[in-house]
């Protein structure tokens, strides 16, 4: 199994600035993260790769040679004076005699983390990289960051082969470095959220609202998620994933995902305001994190961009580490509900603006009359030749910092971070599947034949993470009710010929059921508040693949995570394959991000060999399928009914009542 790589430099927290001991951006950024990290023992689980600078003709994949040398000439600069002065040609930047030494460090270990995983020495990995990057461009420092370490990431990526490259932003500012490296490229989706409220939060720039999507050929790969309010929460993000992101990135089909894992976003970042503005949960990271690495079959690399309020810049930090080792998603600390007004504003503009460049929105149902309009309540006057060296944001009352601390704590103190210490239980009715799951892995408990029950107690108890059972077909009996009266709240999704038993497993407990049956009729669906039943339209050897996905981020997940279960259960009848085995891992890997990690799958009748390894590696490691899904089809008549059920749902369903 491939591991989980960690790559930083303890030398990355000797820099700071000389000329104002309060500046936001200082070496706690670095260390107390990595304090956070060793105190879980995450960095121990990881491997530690060996930090390294970047060559000359690295940093020129993304910068200018001139850029370069006025950089490097500010080492081992004593006159404070000098540098101050330097500071003021570039917008909230300052210099000191390491930086170009250290920035050369952060890019280089960038490239070096990347390449681990594009090789496949690594399955993922983390870079705790302090300066951060994403606002530097080819001729400009900007925004605390010097070289591009995601867009220096990227180049060297693209130049070894890699097609097809999806970088994910959700610092709370623009990463307008980024956007602009590959505004014309195809090959690289950029998709950032942050702050903009209409162009009035820095870094204040028309080009970062939702109407700039690229050019040329990389028309339609630019997806800006503008933030027009100075309060979101994590159903305000998690929503713009799983309405935009996902759908899109399953079409993309990127080879790598690379993340600016920016954690002002976090609760009580004092990032330019004098009270919390942005209100994301460090769990939410986790969540966000789980979502990004279901692409490219796992190959994701985070790098630590910006944050400044220690506790939940430390906590969000380390619970993306611990996502990416493959442990459970932590659940939400708050409800889930209905998102913004200004989310669902954006969300409407962006997927009518990028309607005629993906299917996956095409397929949508949406009101053709509706104009997404841009409005700009920024600076009319031009942007500054000369800036303040000091860079000054608001003070804020102590007490408020006090009371974001008591919160954090709670908040954590009451956060459970499950890790079982067997991944898996398994059982099965045909011994070949037994013995061909222990040449996949070791980390698992084998249960009898037929023992279900016993591994639902054993997720319970949290002996094991999650189980997986192959079963007779017709024998759903083993599945005894009772057994699942231990968890309060159940999410069921059956796939199978016909819809009978389903009310039988209505599990005793609170229950939400999920049912999709291939027909060669017209399709249908039927909906009561606990139950959606759906008939997709199949013939011959159609798989159903793609219709199922559709369900899954138009209604299964944010319908989920609004119920906000307890336990996962997953059964597919295995008579007629009308699923992809690749789809059965995929599947497993998304649902796995709900319950912590409580999840059973059932597989009934004798599925392909290849059905039961993706599924195991999803449920073992935590790890998607390798290869795409068929995220699109051309079946109409099927999204059809998605999205009339969808309509139907929505008045009794928070997370998707938008009007």
């Amino acid at each position: 199994m491939c591991s989980t790589g960690i790559i930083y430099d303890v030398s990355m927290s000797n820099y700071h600035c000389l000329w104002d001991p309060d500046y936001t951006e200082k070496p706690a950024r670095f260390t107390r993260v990595l304090e956070r990290c060793q105190s879980l023992g995450l960095i121990q689980r990881c491997v530690d790769l060996k930090p390294r600078k970047a060559t000359n003709a690295e940093l020129q994949l993304g910068h200018s040679q001139n850029l370069i040398d006025i950089l490097k000439s500010t080492s081992n600069e004593t006159n404070v004076e000098k540098l101050k002065e330097l500071s003021t040609r570039y917008d909230c930047v300052y210099f000191h005699p390491n930086i170009y030494e250290l920035a050369c460090l952060a890019a280089g270990c960038a490239i070096e983390l990347t390449d681990q995983v594009i090789s496949g020495r690594l399955r993922n990995g983390f870079g705790i990289l302090r300066p951060p990057g994403h606002h530097a461009m080819f001729d400009d420092f900007c925004g605390y960051c010097y070289f591009n370490n995601v867009v220096l990431a990227a180049r060297h990526s693209l130049n070894s082969g890699v097609k097809r490259i999806l970088i994910v932003d959700w610092d709370v500012h623009h990463g307008q470095g980024t956007q602009r490296a590959f505004y014309d490229d195809p090959r690289v989706v950029y998709f950032s959220i942050h702050r903009f409220e209409y162009g009035t939060f820095w870094p204040e720039l028309p080009e970062s609202d939702f109407d700039h999507i690229g050019e040329g050929p990389g028309t339609g790969f630019n997806v800006n998620v503008p933030l027009n309010r100075d309060k979101n929460t994590d159903t305000d993000y998690m929503s713009v994933v799983l309405e935009v992101l996902l759908p899109l990135a399953m079409e993309f089909e990127p080879e790598l995902v690379l993340v600016s894992a920016g954690f002002d976003p976090a609760f009580g970042c004092p990032e330019g305001e004098q009270n919390v503005k942005i209100s994301v949960s460090p769990a939410a990271f986790a969540h966000m994190m789980h979502l990004c690495n279901s692409f490219a079959g796992g190959k994701s690399v985070a790098f630590m961009e910006g944050g400044y309020f220690m506790t939940s810049h430390a906590e969000g930090a380390a619970l993306t580490l611990k996502t990416l080792l493959g442990d459970p998603c932590p659940k939400l600390p708050e409800d889930f509900t209905t998102p913004c007004p200004e989310i669902r504003d954006a969300i409407l503009n962006i997927k009518t603006t990028l309607r005629p460049f993906w299917k996956c929105f095409q397929k949508e149902d949406y009101d053709v009359k509706y104009v997404a309009r841009t409005i700009w309540k920024g600076r009319t006057e031009p942007v500054p030749t000369v800036f303040d060296p000091m860079c000054p944001t608001p003070p804020r009352p102590k007490e408020f910092e006090q009371v974001f601390e008591d919160q954090l704590e709670q908040w954590i103190s009451s956060t459970e971070l499950r890790k079982s210490k067997i991944k898996l239980g398994f059982s099965s009715f045909d011994g070949r599947f037994v013995d061909h799951m222990w040449s996949l892995a070791h980390a698992m408990s084998v249960f009898k034949n037929g023992q279900i029950n016993e591994i639902l107690k054993a997720i319970k108890d949290d002996e094991i993470q999650s189980g997986l059972a192959v079963l007779p077909l017709g024998t759903f009996e083993n599945l005894n009710p009772l057994a699942c009266q231990d968890f309060k709240r159940v999410i069921s999704i059956n796939i199978n010929d016909h819809f009978s038993h389903v009310e039988d497993y209505s599990l005793k407990s609170d229950a939400l059921v999920f049912s999709f049956q291939p027909t060669n009729q017209k399709p249908s669906y039927e909906y009561t508040k606990s139950t959606l039943k759906f008939q997709f339209h199949s013939i011959g050897d159609d798989k159903i693949d793609a219709h199922l996905f559709h369900a899954l981020y138009r209604l299964i997940l944010p319908l989920s995570y609004e119920f906000g279960p307890d336990l996962v259960v997953i059964r597919i009848v295995q008579e007629n394959h009308w699923l992809t085995p690749k789809c059965h891992g995929m599947l497993a890997y998304l649902m796995s991000i709900l319950a912590q990690g409580r999840i059973l799958v059932l597989l009934q009748g004798q599925p392909e060999i290849k059905t039961l390894e993706y599924t195991a590696e999803s449920l073992i490691d935590w790890q998607p399928p390798k290869q795409s899904i068929n995220a699109v089809s051309e079946n109409a008549s099927n999204y059809e009914v998605v999205e009339s059920a969808r309509q139907e749902a929505c008045s009794q369903w928070k997370c998707i009542n938008w009007h």
